[in-house]
């Protein structure tokens, strides 16, 4: 029954730090928490949007929480009607947050404010929440983007071995080009050579949308797939996803290391990202243990912009990347 006053927080606190918030934001994340799952993330599995009450059961504010594969949650917006505000409701929501879900198996919550947002920055910091990475003005033009994260269990890093990877020239090529099959395969694959394993039923979702352009399930968050191939199989490939404020987010995917080939596929994928989607920049977030990858974007001009704790895979730190288009 609070629908409506959560939408009206988030266009009062939310809109004005951020580039492209209109109504169809907070009316996005509802639908989310409505369909059980979110069918256009990258590793976003799930949204629970809540309210936060006080012992009287009067509704304070709101959070959303963000479930990540892997078990990471990204905590945000959290907002708290302004009578509410400076009076100790942020840190105790933030205690709130982490016991609601521990249970559910949580290694990590995250959330991300802007850079001049001071009192957000003191009470995340109190809350025990560490910035991992200073964003370059990322979802609005005016203002740089802290990102917060807070480990809940003990991690360590953990020892990946790396595959062994050809080292052949492989050609740009549009996705649509491949058997459907072949490329959802070789896609999954090559996720799991990078990341960790995923369904069948993930990588068919996302090539749908990626290669399917005119899919209904473009019109919010449109993905864009770039690939480089040899022989009938997909070598590497650039996933592109365009987030708010004109930021593109790039998962980078390789079972190559034939450098000229990947600089290849970095640049026709920046250029899609700056043509057809109409971004100012792209970034990636990429495992840190893979040093091929980090070398061959950093000679490409990508610059570092943190060092995120194991955000998609228990052990697996990764490193932001990213350069203005």
């Amino acid at each position: 029954m609070n629908r409506e006053k959560y939408r009206h927080l988030v266009m009062k606190h939310i809109r004005p730090n951020y580039d492209d918030i209109d109504e169809t934001f907070a009316a996005s994340t509802l639908d989310i928490h409505d369909l059980g799952h979110d069918p256009a993330g990258f590793f976003t599995t799930n949204k629970e949007v809540m309210e936060i009450r006080i012992a009287d059961e009067k509704t304070v504010g709101f959070t959303t929480l963000t479930f990540k594969s892997g078990g990471c949650v990204k905590t945000g917006p959290t907002i708290l009607f302004d009578r509410y505000q400076r009076k100790g409701y942020g840190l105790a929501s933030r205690i709130a947050i982490e016991e609601y879900v521990r249970p559910m198996g949580a290694r990590k919550i995250y959330c991300t404010c802007p850079q001049d947002a001071e009192p957000v920055v003191r009470y995340l910091l109190t809350a025990g929440m560490r910035i991992e990475a200073h964003l370059q003005r990322h979802y609005s033009a005016a203002h740089d983007e802290f990102v917060f994260g807070k480990l809940l269990i003990i991690d360590e890093p953990t020892l990946h071995t790396a595959p062994k990877l050809g080292n052949a020239p492989s050609r740009i090529c549009d996705p649509a080009e491949f058997d459907r099959e072949t490329l959802i395969k070789d896609f999954a694959n090559l996720f799991a050579v990078t990341w960790s394993p995923v369904s069948e039923s993930f990588a068919r979702a996302l090539i749908a949308q990626a290669v399917d352009v005119k899919s209904t399930e473009q019109s919010e968050k449109p993905k864009r797939l770039v690939c480089l191939r040899r022989g009938s199989h997909c070598e590497a490939a650039i996933a592109l996803m365009p987030k708010r404020g004109g930021a593109v987010k790039g998962l980078l995917l390789r079972g190559t290391r034939h450098a000229p080939s990947l600089r290849g596929l970095l640049s026709a994928a920046a250029q899609l990202a700056s043509g057809e989607l109409g971004g100012r920049k792209l970034y990636f977030i990429h495992p840190l243990l893979d040093a091929t990858a980090l070398s061959i974007l950093r000679s490409v001009d990508f610059q570092t912009e943190g060092l995120i704790r194991a955000p998609y895979r228990a052990g697996q730190d990764a490193v932001v990347l990213a350069k203005f288009l």
